[in-house]
C-alpha cells in the first residue's frame, strides 16, 4: 500500500521535474565540478599541454552553458537514482522517468541515434532513444533524484580489484586500498578524458561494488563523508594520483583527477573487493529535491543563476586565447602585488626616525637648603 506521501504525488509533476532535471543534466555541468575546474586550472602549470587541455575543456563548458546544447558527446545511458522512504511507490517514477526519456528523444535533447544490439538496427518503439535506468535507495526525509548522462567512455571505465595484490600484500587495509586505486589510476593514463572523480567502493563483491560506487559519484566535491576513517584515504589517493603526473586528458600536469569519494560496507577479512568507478571532467549529473506533489523544491547543484552566462551571441575563445586571457591576468596580478610591495617598502622609508631620548638635566637643589661639603 503507498504512503500518504507517495499518493499525493501528481503524475504531470513528477514527469516534468524528470524532464527538467533530465533536459538541465545535458547541458550544465554541476557546480561543485565547475569550482573544482577551475582550481585545477588555476593550480596548472602555465604553458604547458596539461592547462591548454583543461582550458578546451572549460570553453566547452562555457559554450554548452551559453547555447543549452549537448556537453560532451551523445550519452550512452540514461541513469535516474531515487532517495525516498521504503513505502514511497515506485510505479509514478518509473513511468515518469520513461515519459521524459521518450520527451527527451523528440525534442533533441537526447539525439537518437541509439541502436539494438546485436543486430545493429536503429533503435525504434516507445522510447525512440535509450531507455533509463532507474535505481532506489531507501532513505527517511524528502524524496531526492540524482541524474547521472554517461558517455561511452565513462561507461567502460570501471575497473575491480581484490585485496590482497601485488601493490598492496599482506593483509587487507585501508593503506592498501589507496594503493590499490592508485595503481588503477594509472594504468588509466589519463582516461576518460580526466581529470575527473574517483568512485571507489570497498567490500561486497565486484558487480554490487560498482552500483554503490555510484552512490559515491552522487557525492558533492568537499561534500561531508559519513565514514570519518576514510577521510584520510580519500586524500591520499588524490595526493598520489597528482603526484603521478599525468595530467588531464594524459598530457601531463598535476590534475590528474579532481577528487576521490570512497565508501566502505562488510567484506571478508582476508579479501576485500575494491570497485573504482572513474568519469572525465564532463561528469554530467545533477540531484533536486522534490516537494509533496513531484515538483522541484530545490535544485542542489547547479550554479546561482546569476553565474549562468547566456548571451545572445556565445562566447567561444581558441585554446591560443584562453591561454593568453589566463597569461595576461596572471601578469596583471603579479604587476599589482609588485605594486603594493613597492608601496609598502617606500612608506616605511620615508617615515621619520625617532630622535633619541634626551636625558633629563640633574634636578636644581631646592632654594634655601645647603648642600654638604664632602
Amino acid at each position: 500500500m503507498a504512503s500518504p506521501k507517495s499518493a499525493a504525488l501528481r503524475a504531470p509533476a513528477l514527469q516534468a521535474t524528470f524532464e527538467e532535471l533530465l533536459e538541465r543534466t545535458s547541458w550544465d555541468l554541476p557546480a561543485d565540478l565547475d569550482r573544482a575546474l577551475n582550481r585545477a586550472i588555476e593550480d596548472e602549470i602555465s604553458g604547458t599541454n596539461g592547462r591548454a587541455g583543461l582550458l578546451e575543456v572549460r570553453n566547452a563548458i562555457d559554450h554548452a552553458r551559453a547555447t543549452r546544447t549537448l556537453l560532451g558527446t551523445d550519452p550512452a545511458a540514461i541513469h535516474f537514482i531515487v532517495e525516498a522512504p521504503a513505502d514511497v511507490d515506485q510505479k509514478p517514477f518509473l513511468e515518469a522517468a520513461t515519459a521524459a526519456a521518450v520527451n527527451a528523444a523528440k525534442s533533441g535533447t537526447i539525439r537518437t541515434n541509439a541502436v539494438d544490439l546485436p543486430n545493429g538496427k536503429p533503435r525504434r518503439g516507445k522510447t525512440q532513444g535509450l531507455a533509463p535506468n532507474v535505481r532506489f535507495r531507501t532513505q527517511d526525509g524528502p524524496i531526492r533524484l540524482h541524474a547521472w548522462l554517461p558517455s561511452a567512455s565513462e561507461n567502460s571505465v570501471a575497473l575491480s580489484r581484490t585485496l590482497p595484490c601485488t601493490e598492496a600484500p599482506g593483509a587487507p587495509s585501508l593503506e592498501g586500498v589507496a594503493k590499490t586505486v592508485i595503481h588503477a589510476i594509472h594504468s588509466l593514463q589519463g582516461q576518460p578524458a580526466g581529470p575527473g572523480i574517483i568512485a571507489v567502493h570497498v567490500g561486497g563483491d565486484p558487480i554490487g561494488g560498482l552500483d554503490r560506487a555510484l552512490d559515491q559519484l552522487l557525492r558533492p566535491i568537499g561534500g561531508k563523508q559519513p565514514q570519518r576513517p576514510l577521510v584520510a584515504i580519500e586524500q591520499q589517493i588524490v595526493d598520489g594520483a597528482n603526484q603521478l603526473m599525468i595530467g588531464a586528458q594524459g598530457l601531463g600536469g598535476r590534475s590528474t583527477i579532481l577528487a576521490a569519494h570512497v565508501g566502505a560496507s562488510e567484506a571478508p577479512a582476508d579479501c576485500w573487493a575494491i570497485s573504482v568507478l572513474a568519469t572525465s571532467t564532463v561528469c554530467r549529473r545533477h540531484t533536486v529535491t522534490l516537494d509533496d506533489k513531484g515538483g522541484i523544491a530545490r535544485w542542489e547543484t547547479t550554479l546561482a543563476e546569476s553565474a549562468l552566462r547566456t548571451p545572445k551571441e556565445p562566447e567561444t575563445a581558441s585554446v591560443a586565447e584562453l591561454e593568453e586571457r589566463a597569461t595576461k591576468a596572471a601578469a596583471a596580478e603579479e604587476a599589482a602585488r609588485k605594486r603594493e610591495a613597492k608601496k609598502a617598502a617606500a612608506g616605511k622609508k620615508a617615515a621619520p626616525k625617532k630622535a633619541p631620548a634626551k636625558k633629563a638635566p640633574p634636578a636644581k637643589a631646592a632654594v634655601g637648603t645647603k648642600t654638604k661639603k664632602k
